[in-house]
């Protein structure tokens, strides 16, 4: 009697085990598939932000363009952005959509600023922002979480003039590599 009450337990927590095995695998296969169309369409996105500055710099340095001129310009760099977001929503965080779509709106509006001190200051926290925006992306697509992990992986310690001065800077501002 006790050999089949066994037995039966043993049946059982095969087919629950097998089951809870079976599902893990399923969100794993998924969980991979939505990572590479995550992926795709951060890089698109942090390829998009860095293809607009151009447009951004025209607009705030280009003397010959009008006020209708620059609102043009950037409404173009917005909807870009926005559209992009709007096709992509289910694999981008929308707090970071939400962002990134306003990251250059007023940006036409700097041009005008008589104060070059204050106008100075707002290019400068425009593009504060933008390096703040760049680095969201990453940390949001989850590859600063996978460099890091191959940095600890691979041990590597690179080493240049250039290299040692970064850190140094980094160091004094305190920022963790």
């Amino acid at each position: 009697m006790n050999s089949a009450i066994i037995g039966l337990l043993g049946i059982i927590i095969g087919i629950v085990l097998n089951e809870y095995l079976r599902r893990t695998r399923r969100i794993e296969t998924y969980s991979t598939l939505i990572f590479k169309k995550r992926l795709n369409a951060y890089t698109k996105l942090y390829q998009i932000l860095n293809e607009s500055i151009p447009t951004i710099d025209d607009i705030l340095l280009n003397e010959d363009l009008t006020k209708e001129d620059r609102h043009s310009l950037a409404s173009s760099v917005i909807l870009r952005i926005a559209d992009f977001f709007d096709k992509n929503a289910l694999f981008i965080d929308d707090n970071l959509g939400v962002h990134c779509t306003a990251l250059f709106m007023g940006v036409e509006d700097i041009y005008f600023i008589e104060d070059n001190e204050e106008k100075n200051k707002e290019i400068a926290e425009l593009m504060n922002q933008y390096k703040s925006t760049k680095n969201m992306i990453i940390d949001d697509s989850g590859v600063s979480k996978v460099k890091k992990l191959f940095k600890k992986i691979q041990k590597t310690k690179l080493s240049s003039p250039t290299i040692d001065y970064l850190k140094k800077l980094k160091k004094e501002q305190g920022i963790n590599d």
